[in-house]
């Protein structure tokens, strides 16, 4: 029996001649050796000759199997838990985000040289401790992470509009020698809380006597976790002599989180242009009694 095609034999007929009876089975066989990246189906075809009076006698038969194109597939998929970290109750500037990203093969050839990269920083993988995996087999996956850290930008501008922090991871490899990639995407949602608190205090709370100079403080913080821009600060009251005017652009500032985050930089509008969340604005303004308040507000 002479086999025509690529192959291995592990099976044959014996060497000689023989006699093949009607009816009779002569058995072979044969593993066919699959190039890798094969597109097209694997044929084999068996030529079997003899002879029969003197005549020869030959017949062939053929058979094909389909084989699976190579089909490359690498999948990202990512997550992200805030955790409020930051020593402030409640979420704010400073706390931080872990994302953990999933690296798959989903295709049917081995992806290698990876390299993974995130829109919010450089990942670490599992396996090499940097942002690359040499290579993923089908169905194999690595799993890599990234930290972030909540800007206060990010609270002023609630996420960038939509109310969360949005992250994507890319992969890209080398697959049967063409490139490959992939790409997630995830977002966490964030909680915006705008928040401010006024005390006023005068320093003398006794009975007053006309011409006595009242100083009154007032005291403005910003409790929530957004810049308070443009703030003003207005007074009622109920004496008769001229009001105490608080001027809030001669405000005192105690700067209580990140430095600079509370400015005053355009003067003479009245307003306070920026203060950061956890800052206090201090102001003080005066009165005068007059005799007229002794008079007639008992």
């Amino acid at each position: 029996m002479k086999l025509v095609g690529a192959y291995r034999r592990f099976a044959k007929l014996p060497k000689g001649r023989g006699i093949l009876s009607p009816a009779s089975l002569a058995l072979g066989a044969c593993l066919i050796a699959l190039p890798g990246g094969a597109l097209a189906d694997i044929t084999n075809t068996v030529t079997a000759t003899g002879s029969f009076g003197g005549s020869p006698v030959t017949a062939n038969a053929s058979e094909s199997v389909a084989v699976e194109a190579a089909a490359p597939v690498l999948a990202v998929e990512k997550s992200g838990t805030l955790n409020d970290d930051d020593g402030i109750s409640g979420q704010s500037a400073g706390d931080t985000i872990d994302w953990a990203i999933t690296v798959r093969n989903d295709g049917n050839v081995t992806i290698t040289t990876i390299t993974v990269s995130d829109t919010l920083g450089t990942p670490v993988c599992t396996t090499s401790g940097d942002d690359t995996v040499a290579t993923l087999a089908p169905g194999a996956s690595e799993t890599c992470s990234v930290s972030y850290t909540l800007t206060q930008s990010d609270f002023d501008s609630d996420g960038g509009g939509d109310g969360d922090i949005d992250n994507t991871a890319s992969a890209s490899g080398t697959a049967s020698g063409s490139p490959v990639t992939g790409s997630g995407s995830a977002s966490v949602p964030i909680t915006v809380a705008p928040s401010v608190s006024l005390t006023k205090l005068a320093d003398d709370d006794t009975l007053v006597a006309a011409g006595q100079v009242i100083t009154y403080t007032y005291t403005i913080t910003n409790t929530g976790n957004q810049t308070l821009i443009d703030l003003t600060l207005g007074d009622t009251h109920n004496g008769t002599g001229p009001a105490p005017v608080p001027d809030v652009e001669s405000a005192t500032v105690t700067d209580n989180g990140p430095a600079g985050d509370t400015t005053n930089t355009i003067t003479g509008d009245g307003n306070w242009d920026a203060l950061g969340p956890g800052d206090v604005l201090t102001v003080t303004a005066t009165y005068t009694v007059t005799q007229e308040d002794v008079e007639t507000l008992q």
